[in-house]
C-alpha cells in the first residue's frame, strides 16, 4: 500500500498509534514571502536574480523571503498543479488571488508545517536540516555545530490527545537546538538536527537497534498538507486528502542508496519532513527526508511517483554528534 496519508484510524499497524502521536511535534516556520507581481516575465527574472534565497532575518522573530513573478509566471503556476503547491509557490497564487494589476505587493506568510519527535523522557527530538534551516542560517550554523540555542525562527506545537484524537495544538515554548549537521552534509543526505523541549517527562520513540533491510515493512508519521490529487484517486486509494493533521503511511524498503540513506517505497508531501520512520516494533529507524527521486517533487503532490529518502537514525545521530 505504498500511496496514501491515512487518519490513524484508517490504517493498521503492529504497534501503538497512540504512543507514537504522543512523541510527535508539529513545527511552523515564521517565514512571510515578500511577493512582487511585475509588469514582465523578464523584469521579474532580473529580480530574481538579484534577491535568490536573500532573506532578511528580523530580531522579532520574523523571515522575510521575497518572490518576483510576472504574468507569465504566475499563468504557468496557476495551471500547474504540481508547482502551484510547492513552498512558496503555493503562497504566491494564494496572496495574488484577487488578481491586482502589476505592479504589486503582497506580504504571504508560509502556510504548512514540518515534523519533529521525541527520542528521549526529557525532551530530546530529532527534525531535518532542513526544517531548522533558517534557525541554523541566521545564527551562521552551516559549517555545523553543537552549541545550544533558543529557537526564534521555529515553532513548536504538541497535538492535544484523546486516544489517537487530536483536539487542538498546545505550543511548546522555550525549545533550544542543541546540534545540526554542515549544509554540505544536509545536501548529501545528512539531513538531520537535534532539539531538547522543556519540561517533560515526554513520551518518546525509541532508536532500532539495526539498520532496515531491503523489503522490510516501515510506517512513516507527519503533517503533510496541500496535495492535489483528483478526487477519483483519492476516493480509490481510500484516504481523504491531507490537511496538515498527523497522518501515516505505510511500505516497503526499496534500497539503499548509500551508506546512511535508503528509499521506501511510501507516500509523503510538503509536512511529513523531519517525521520518524518505524520499524514493526515501534522503534526509530530512519527520519524522511526527500521525495525520491528528487526530481519527481513537483510532481508529488499532484501525483504520487517514485519513493521517498529517509535519513538512517544512528548513523545519521552518529555523523550529527562526532
Amino acid at each position: 500500500m505504498p500511496e496514501g496519508l491515512f487518519r490513524l484510524l484508517d490504517i493498521s499497524a503492529p504497534f501503538s498509534h497512540e504512543r507514537v502521536l504522543a512523541s510527535l511535534l508539529r513545527t511552523r516556520s515564521h517565514i512571510y514571502f515578500i511577493v512582487s507581481l511585475l509588469e514582465s516575465d523578464e523584469e521579474a527574472a532580473a529580480l530574481r536574480a538579484t534577491t535568490r534565497d536573500r532573506k532578511t532575518y528580523l530580531d522579532e522573530g520574523a523571515v522575510l523571503w521575497p518572490i518576483a513573478v510576472g504574468p507569465g509566471d504566475l499563468e504557468e503556476i496557476r495551471t500547474d498543479p504540481g508547482q502551484r503547491l510547492m513552498p512558496g509557490l503555493y503562497e504566491t497564487v494564494r496572496t495574488l488571488s484577487d488578481s491586482p494589476q502589476p505592479p504589486a505587493q503582497r506580504i504571504a506568510p508560509i502556510e504548512g508545517h514540518a515534523t519533529a519527535f521525541l527520542i528521549s523522557e526529557d525532551g530530546l527530538a530529532i527534525t531535518n536540516y532542513h526544517v531548522a534551516r533558517e534557525e541554523i542560517e541566521a545564527a551562521g550554523r552551516t559549517n555545523g555545530s553543537r552549541e545550544p540555542i533558543p529557537f526564534r525562527y521555529l515553532g513548536f506545537e504538541k497535538p492535544r490527545l484523546s486516544g489517537i484524537e487530536v483536539s487542538g495544538y498546545e505550543p511548546i515554548e522555550g525549545v533550544e537546538l542543541l546540534a545540526n549537521v554542515s549544509e554540505s552534509d544536509w545536501r548529501a543526505g545528512w539531513d538531520v538536527a537535534l532539539l531538547r523541549a522543556p519540561g517533560g517527562p515526554y513520551t518518546f520513540l525509541e532508536l532500532a537497534r539495526e539498520a532496515p533491510a531491503c523489503g522490510q515493512e516501515v510506517w512513516a508519521y507527519g503533517f503533510p498538507s496541500r496535495t492535489a490529487r483528483p478526487p477519483e484517486r483519492l476516493a480509490e486509494v481510500g484516504y481523504e486528502d491531507a490537511d496538515g493533521t498527523v497522518r501515516v503511511s505505510h511500505g516497503r524498503v526499496m534500497e539503499w542508496i548509500n551508506d546512511h540513506d535508503f528509499v521506501a517505497d511510501f507516500d509523503n508531501v510538503s509536512g511529513n519532513s523531519g517525521g520518524p520512520v518505524l520499524d514493526r516494533d515501534g522503534r526509530v529507524a530512519g527520519v524522511v527526508w526527500n521525495v525520491y527521486p528528487h526530481e519527481l517533487a513537483s510532481r508529488r503532490p499532484a501525483a504520487f511517483e517514485g519513493g521517498t529518502v529517509c535519513v538512517a537514525v544512528r548513523p545519521a545521530l552518529g555523523r550529527l554528534l562526532s
